[in-house]
């Protein structure tokens, strides 16, 4: 028996009780998950976001141009009737038509229809001519403020909804 309690004592001095360790506790692990679902949320949500606005920010982009290129285009049909000694306005009825980059001419009877007369894409430029069907379509809308001023609208519509209008003033400066 002495054997017994002499080995009970031996185990007493050294007991094996729960020592305080630093760690997380229980709550302190749940705030931080909290946390980290709550960010992976938001940028989940913001990623989404930003798939859904991309190609509606890329069509406006397209349209914005394909606008400014409109108002250059009758630019360069009104600078090219100076250079070969026409009228400034020549070839610039009042009227709303067509313009194509590759072409120097004011097509004015393009809108006959009421259908939208779509530009079409052949993988590089849009054009009239060649390519598929693209979303867009443009308006050319000359107006004569007076005999030596014109205001030029360039009036891009698109299947998506990125209408662009742009207007500009040209002058007979010459």
């Amino acid at each position: 028996m002495k054997q017994i309690i002499k080995y009970l004592n031996i185990l007493k001095a050294k007991s094996y009780k729960l020592k305080a360790v630093n760690g997380f506790t229980l709550v302190e692990s749940l705030v931080a998950i909290a946390i980290f679902t709550i960010g992976t949320s938001v940028a989940l949500g913001s990623v989404t976001y930003a798939l859904k606005v991309v190609p509606k920010i890329k069509s406006k982009v397209i349209a914005a141009h394909l606008a400014q290129e409109g108002i250059e285009i009758v630019r360069n049909i009104r600078d090219t009737s100076w250079i070969s000694g026409e009228a400034w306005n020549t070839q610039l009825p009042e009227s709303t038509g067509c313009v194509q980059y590759d072409k120097l001419n004011f097509d004015s009877a393009c809108f006959g229809s009421t259908a939208p007369y779509l530009l079409k894409f052949d993988g590089t430029y849009y054009s009239h001519d060649v390519g598929v069907d693209s979303a867009f379509s443009r308006r050319i809308t000359i107006t004569y403020v007076s005999a030596s001023e014109m205001k030029v609208q360039s009036q891009v519509t698109c299947t998506t909804g990125c209408d662009v209008l742009l207007e500009d003033h040209l002058f007979n400066w010459r």
